[in-house]
Formats: C-alpha cells, structure tokens, sequence
C-alpha cells in the first residue's frame, strides 16, 4: 500500500439531480472526499461545502459514510456543493490506510429521492444549522492560513 491513496470519479449533474456517494471506511490516519471543477480547480471551499473530511463527516450509524454531491442543499449534514458547476470530477483519499480499501459507489438520482437511499436514522440538516457549519468552517480557513 502507498502511504497516500485516491480514486476519482467524474460527475455531470442537471440542476434537478444528485449524486449520492457511499463507502465503508478504511482504519486510516486521514480520508477525505473533495470536488473539483472540470478544469481540476478547487472551488470555493471557505465558503462552500466542496470537501468533506474524517475529523468532521457524520458517519451513520452502520458506520458508512454517505454523502450529497447536488447544486442545491439536500438536506444532509455531508453535501458537497457543485459551486454552479454541471460537470467536474469528486475525488477521494486515504492516508496510511491499515485495512482493506474501499471502493466507494455513487449512485444518480432526482435530489427529490435522495431520501430513498440514505438509511431512515440519517440527520436531516437545517438551513441554520447548514448556516452554522458554513461559519465554522470559513473560522478554520482563516486559521489555517494566518499561521
């Protein structure tokens, strides 16, 4: 196993759509899930919810992660936002992974059934409470880099 592993996949989306992403987990020292536009650039991620890592994702309660990629707020504690883009590419890493790798799967559908694919325990996420992790995370950007 190399110390730092990704896998990638491409995405187009119409504004009525989703993807709903879902993996086991590796025993690792970092994961992440990212997005990124289709000319690899990061988008706005101070602002945005664009990337989603292990200190701070909502794992159900079987373990699995699960996230949202949509243009609109899903509803879901782990959205990652297209930043208006139709097409892009969703990345994923494992750091020092000790278990068996995971593939994660995706899985298109109208972001009106997004609900139909996540177990029934799965959090819903509030417009203040989107609001509030939006806040938290533009604070951890500003630290970061005024070190």
């Amino acid at each position: 196993n190399s110390p730092l592993n990704y896998g990638v996949c491409c995405w187009e989306l119409e504004p009525h759509e989703a993807l709903v992403i879902e993996s086991e987990l590796p025993d690792a020292t970092y994961w992440s899930f990212q997005t990124s536009n289709p000319w690899w650039e990061s988008p706005d991620n101070q602002f945005r919810q664009t990337s989603i890592g292990h200190a701070y994702a909502h794992l159900d309660s079987d373990g699995r992660f699960r996230a949202v990629l949509a243009h609109t707020d899903p509803g879901v504690p782990n959205w990652l936002d297209t930043c208006g883009n139709r097409r892009g590419f969703m990345f994923y890493r494992w750091l020092r992974p000790t278990s068996p790798m995971p593939t994660p799967v995706a899985t298109k559908v109208d972001i009106g059934n997004v609900r139909e694919l996540l177990p029934p325990d799965h959090p819903v996420t509030s417009a203040d409470e989107r609001k509030a992790a939006l806040a938290t995370r533009r604070r951890w950007m500003a630290a970061r880099f005024q070190r």
